[in-house]
């Protein structure tokens, strides 16, 4: 005979596992549909109220591809960030000034 802190503990683990497995499948499912629409690069067949001739009707991925492309580039980019740094603005002002003191000099 199982106690009930036991049994308590076996159904949380239960649900735990079941929830899981809800994630896993929704997860999946958004997969199979997102290869199904964008990457099998399955032939376009217009409705027919649309008015396009199949001929005319031009199936491609390369757009989502890119766009994946750019997202993926995107989300893994190093954040930068630039602190202004006096030691630089002051070499920058003492080249500037000798540039001013060579161009005072011959002209």
């Amino acid at each position: 005979m199982v106690s009930k802190k036991d049994q308590r503990s076996i159904e949380r683990i239960l649900n735990k596992i079941d929830r899981k497995e809800q994630v896993f499948q929704k997860r999946t499912a958004f997969m199979d549909s997102d290869y199904d629409w964008g990457w099998k690069n399955t032939p376009f067949v217009p409705i027919a109220t649309e008015g396009i001739q199949q001929k005319d009707a031009i199936t491609t991925n390369f757009a989502k591809v890119l766009a994946r492309k750019v997202s993926n580039g995107v989300g893994y980019a190093e954040r930068i960030v630039r602190v202004i740094d006096d030691a630089d603005n002051e070499e920058f002002r003492d080249q500037e000034q000798r540039i001013r003191a060579v161009v005072r000099r011959y002209s």
